[in-house]
């Protein structure tokens, strides 16, 4: 048995010196080395020395709380405390400057000649080996800079188990949670189109500027084909006659309808076996059958090619939807005389389906899920809010452009998506050949609602006095908000197609008679003092509205609606009260707090927890209209953004009902964005100029333009002694179908999918666990066990797809193994999206408390479990010891707990009453919630726990381009796998951003003449302290205009890169913003979900008198060491957490 991992040990407070004498580090570090040779790469830095005096507390879950002791707290030096590495290290925890990882992902019964598990050059394999079923391999961390070469296994970046190691049977996996809830143990996490195909080409904003009247442009467009882990893609022989022709039927076990993977094992009509896995590579070979890895049953291949003909598609992902109709487009049954030439033609396209672990079947229309084919699903609508709100003086301002600051910033951005389709469309047309040329053009449509009205303006053709047809602007009008509204035009008549320079002006031309537009009709009508309800004049906001003719518009054809607004829905279909009121008095009850934050969604169902006694009538049609539309836009396959810009000064003053906009958005695959403006900053409130502009740009090109598919279902298959129990609910995306009489397992309905889009998929063991299976040496001591998930898609271009992702992972039968192989950014996804659904299904009125503290239990279980299960137990009682993939899981759980999803909102007396002003609003903690329930590996980390850089004073390399050395390449005998290992050193290597250190996120931390950047994962907070220097607050930032008053100080600023410093910064801030990506000249993995703005919190211009969210979020949210209302520090925290270990452990024993 191999020695235990290394583990951090953290002793109660007694009085004994901090370090440990020499003879026990000496002892310490042989241990660690003799360890290193036995044991994979560790995920995080290495432990703190062993001996760590800590003080108790009483931040833990009330039932786990202890009396406090009253000992002063020693002083513990702060790099003894486990903490988050850079996500630009290279691998799990590579020295800075070194390339990143590259990993391997191979399948465990190929002979990989290429057996680069040197972890000295940043390689690692990911399977064991040599059949050392003790070796366990860990794949990279996902906040981690690494590439993946796929020799037949699943790429992490789609297909990430919680554990490297699966428990073989039900009762090991209770042994690791010393019996309660297993979920966050025992998960996948499934992001089907994290990379994109290789015959896509991906949008480059670079090029934006060269001529567009230059026919000679050849420059080639970033492809995908450039990046060494896109997704190979398996097409038919093309014909000249029809290019339908190009559409393939992939092979399938008739059995189980799991798709053909390099698990299956290849035999002869004689059965004889053919070289395992992968010994049947050419068509030559006279091997005709295959032995499905998932239910052991031997499939003919010439079958399996018959039964599923592009005429005879059910949808085949299970049969859940089943449309077994003859295309038009598809090829008629006799084209499919399946003699042994076009069976060998099969098969040779097969050969990538048994080589990789994740490739990509042109499956064409025979697999649609409803029954006409969608012609137009690359269609963009958007609503802009125009709406006259009354200023805070109670004057109403007249209705002419001017009084739509926000309008101008729309008009521009969308211009700038409309010239990216184009160009994208351009680039695709160019890059591929005649079958892989898209056959559906980009449209985009726009329509404007102010008040009580909706304007929908477009183009109508009319004869002139010569005879001849031009285009004229016209409106269509819809005047009746109230009662169902629908889109007054055909979607045809409204929208513009820009795929071309030419129809690109029009919609640009479109876009610049918008304000005149907008003021002739306003003139006109009257409606702004028309008959309407008093207490809404002058600021009714009819969203909802316009978020139904969207709809309407789109039901047929499917399609992206965006509403771009800056106020709450609140008259007409959809309307939302303002149910929070301007004293806050609801967040004194916990209760009604939480009716706030949630969704009124599902308002009136006697098993959900909207049915509460404070609800009004008003709450309930409103929560029913917006269910029905999303139910309605996810059969439709409409996907809903909302985009919202509040303005800086006002940005928790106005209750938005964020958790019920937000909902509609997670229902039809859409996104919510909360944004600010500018307006309102002034020199006691200053702003990074041009940043809400910057945000919704991006926002809306990524909607735009960004690798992703639509009308799709997800289906997970899982082979013996394994099965998917379902879709973690309320946390995922789309409409989870589970029926147990006709399905295997659940499917996903999905109207988009993004490569943001991460599904948790919660796994089970049958009964009897896992069958051992006999193999050549005899019975298997560790079986393997497969996942496969199957995505049915439609690309942008109209092509429809089948992605197939088969994950094989070895069994564990110890508890020991099951440790040691965990994932830390999949299990803290889980617990993440776990608290979330407690907070969201629970009934009672302490729901928030029971949320806070489901994560620590989960994480005491797991505690408990190690130090008892494990070679943990014989260590002293007195020590906590952590599994050395978990060092940070108490930093993460108390992070978790203070994080603005689930920290107190108000402080309580001595009574034990909530008083005070909230330090977290209901809709800034939906707007969390929203995105926590959505969270990847990558950011689980970093959604919680703040980064906080000091960029006081830059060192060498700080904030400048650093290209890490390249790694030696493996020789191979295979020319198509040494042409992509040699681009997998390549990107290994591509340059990044060197960050500066980082300091604790405590406000003791930040000195009073600092310059701090703080990262909480979604904004970046540029924190300049009081007593700064003059001298570096001019290299840092210059105003954006110059005052005409020179005594008048501008409230506007912009980073400086006229000077080093101020370019430096810059990068950081790139950087950044793309996370743990890899940049390069033909391609970017952005880690984020969202364009994250850099905002200003200037401490020298703060007034007594002025109040800045920022200032406030930052004190009292992003400084989660420093205790907080209920929550105490770190180091307390630990003690806590020891304590209720080893009560539990007492109370099993």
């Amino acid at each position: 048995m191999p020695p235990p991992p290394p583990t951090m040990h953290l002793t109660t407070p007694i009085p004994r010196p901090a370090y440990p004498p020499p003879q026990q580090q000496q002892q310490h570090q042989q241990q660690q080395h003799v360890q290193s040779h036995s044991q994979p790469p560790e995920r995080y830095p290495p432990p703190p020395p062993p001996a760590m005096p800590l003080q108790a507390n009483n931040g833990l879950p009330p039932q786990q709380q202890q009396q406090q002791q009253h000992d002063p707290p020693p002083k513990i030096p702060p790099n003894q405390i486990p903490r988050p590495p850079l996500f630009t290290r290279g691998g799990s925890h590579g020295p800075s400057g070194a390339a990143c990882l590259v990993y391997t992902a191979s399948n465990n019964n190929n002979t990989n000649s290429n057996k680069n598990s040197s972890t000295d050059t940043g390689h690692m394999s990911g399977s064991p080996r040599g059949g050392d079923s003790s070796m366990v391999d860990v794949p990279p961390a996902a906040d981690s800079r690494f590439v993946v070469l796929d020799r037949g296994n699943a790429n992490p970046r789609l297909l990430r188990s919680t554990l490297s190691r699966i428990p073989v049977d039900r009762a090991t996996l209770q042994n690791c949670c010393m019996g309660q809830d297993p979920v966050p143990l025992l998960s996948l996490l499934c992001s089907p189109l994290a990379i994109a195909s290789q015959d896509s080409f991906l949008y480059n904003d670079d090029d934006d500027n060269d001529d567009d009247n230059d026919d000679n442009d050849t420059i080639p467009p970033p492809s995908a084909r450039n990046d060494p882990e896109a997704i190979p893609v398996i097409s038919g022989e093309s014909s000249s006659s029809s290019s339908s022709s190009a559409i393939v039927s992939p092979i399938r076990c008739h059995s189980c309808m799991a798709y053909l993977n390099p698990y299956c094992t290849w035999q002869d009509d004689g059965s004889g076996n053919h070289g395992g896995t992968l010994g049947w590579l050419h068509p030559s070979s006279s091997a005709t059958h295959f032995i499905c890895n998932f239910c052991q049953t031997r499939t003919s291949v010439s079958s399996s090619l018959s039964s599923f003909t592009a005429a005879n598609h059910h949808t085949s992902m299970g049969g859940l939807h089943d449309h077994s109709k003859k295309s038009s487009a598809a090829p008629q049954q006799e084209d499919y005389n399946y003699d042994t030439m076009q069976i060998l033609a099969q098969l040779r396209l097969s050969t990538m389906a048994r080589q990789f672990g994740t490739v990509e079947y042109n499956v064409g229309e025979g697999y649609n899920t409803r029954d006409t084919m969608v012609q137009t699903t690359h269609t963009f609508c958007y609503a802009l809010d125009c709406t006259n709100y009354t200023n805070t003086t109670g004057s109403t301002s007249t209705s002419s452009s001017t009084n739509h600051p926000l309008l101008a910033t729309y008009i521009q951005a969308l211009k700038q998506v409309g010239s990216a389709l184009c160009r994208h469309f351009q680039q695709q047309q160019q890059g591929n050949n005649k079958d892989d040329k898209p056959s559906v053009r980009p449209k985009m449509g726009v329509l404007l609602y102010q008040d009580n009205w909706i304007m929908v303006p477009y183009w109508k053709v009319v004869t002139n006095e010569d005879g001849g047809a031009e285009l004229e602007l016209a409106v269509a009008m819809v005047m009746d908000v109230t009662e169902q509204p629908f889109c007054p035009l055909p979607l045809d008549m409204w929208t513009n197609d820009v795929s071309t320079d030419r129809v690109l002006h029009q919609w640009n031309s479109l876009l610049d008679e918008l304000p005149n537009l907008l003021a002739s009709v306003t003139a006109t009508t009257g409606v702004a003092a028309a008959a309407s309800p008093k207490k809404y004049r002058n600021n009714l906001n009819c969203g909802g509205a316009a978020l139904a003719v969207m709809a309407d518009a789109l039901h047929e054809t499917g399609g992206r609606g965006t509403l771009l607004t800056s106020h709450r829905p609140n008259f007409g279909v959809g309307g939302l009260r303002d149910r929070q009121g301007p004293d806050y008095r609801l967040y004194a009850n916990e209760a009604k707090e939480r009716s706030l934050f949630l969704p009124l969604q599902g308002h009136g169902d006697s098993s959900n927890h909207h049915s509460l006694p404070f609800f009004s009538k008003e709450d309930e049609v409103a929560g029913s209209f917006y269910a029905t539309l999303g139910t309605e836009c996810a059969q439709a396959r409409v996907v809903m953004d909302i985009v919202v810009t509040t303005p800086s000064s006002s940005y928790r003053t106005t209750f938005l009902d964020v958790a019920t906009l937000a909902e509609l958005c997670r229902i039809t695959c859409g996104k919510f964005k909360w944004l600010q403006s500018d307006a309102g900053c002034h020199k006691s409130l200053p702003c990074i100029a041009n940043t809400h502009s910057q945000q919704l740009t991006e926002e809306l090109l990524r909607s735009a333009v960004t690798f992703s598919g639509a009308d799709a279902i997800l289906k997970v298959r899982c082979s013996s002694g394994m099965q998917v129990k379902s879709f973690l609910p309320k946390v995922s995306p789309g409409v989870c179908v589970d029926n147990s009489l006709t399905m295997d397992s659940p499917e996903l309905e999905l109207s988009c999918v993004t490569a943001e889009t991460c599904i948790p998929v919660i796994l089970d063991h049958r009964v009897g666990g896992i069958p051992k299976r006999k193999d050549a040496s005899g019975d298997s001591p560790d079986p393997m066990v497969y996942f496969q998930s199957a995505l049915l898609y439609t690309t942008r271009w109209g092509q429809r797809r089948v992605r197939v992702t088969t994950l094989g992972i070895r069994t564990a039968s110890t508890v020991s193994d099951v440790f040691r192989s965990a994932d830390f950014g999949a299990i803290t996804t889980l617990m993440t999206r776990r608290s979330i659904e407690t907070l969201s299904t629970a009934r009672d009125g302490g729901a928030l408390t029971l949320a806070r503290d489901s994560a620590v239990q989960h994480c005491t279980n797991l505690l408990a479990s190690y130090r008892t299960r494990t070679a943990a137990k014989s260590s002293p009682s007195g020590q906590l010891i952590l599994p050395e993939g978990l060092q940070l899981l108490p930093l993460f759980c108390m992070s978790l707990r203070k994080s603005p999803m689930f920290r107190q909102s108000m402080r309580q007396n001595a009574s034990g009453i909530r008083t005070g002003r909230p330090s977290i609003t209901a809709d800034e903690r939906a707007f969390y919630l929203h995105y926590g329930s959505l969270v990847s590996p990558a950011m689980a980390m970093a959604y919680v726990h703040p980064n906080v850089f000091d960029i006081t004073k830059l060192h060498t390399k700080d904030g400048e381009w650093q290209t890490p050395q390249s790694q030696p390449q493996s020789h191979t005998h295979n020319a198509s796998q040494s042409m992509q290992e040699t681009a997998i050193m390549e990107s290994a290597s591509q340059p990044y951003v060197h960050l500066p250190k980082r300091t604790h996120p405590s406000i003791s931390c930040l000195e009073d003449d600092g310059i701090y950047i703080i990262d909480d994962g979604l904004s970046l907070f540029l924190y300049i302290g009081k007593d700064c220097s003059e001298e570096a607050r001019g290299e840092l930032l210059e105003p954006s205009f110059v005052p005409k008053d020179s005594s008048e100080e501008s409230s506007l600023w912009v980073l400086s890169k006229g000077s080093d410093y101020g370019q430096r910064v810059h990068n950081m801030v790139d950087q950044l913003r793309l996370y743990s990506s890899l940049p390069s000249s033909t391609t970017s993995r952005v880690g984020r979900p969202t364009f994250p703005p850099l905002l200003l919190v200037d401490k020298r211009s703060i007034g007594p008198d002025v109040t800045d969210w920022k200032n406030n979020h930052i004190n009292e949210v992003c400084m989660v060491d420093d205790a907080s209302n209920e929550d105490r520090g770190y180091v307390e925290f630990l003690c806590a957490l020891h304590r209720s270990i080893k009560r539990m452990i007492e109370s099993k024993s």
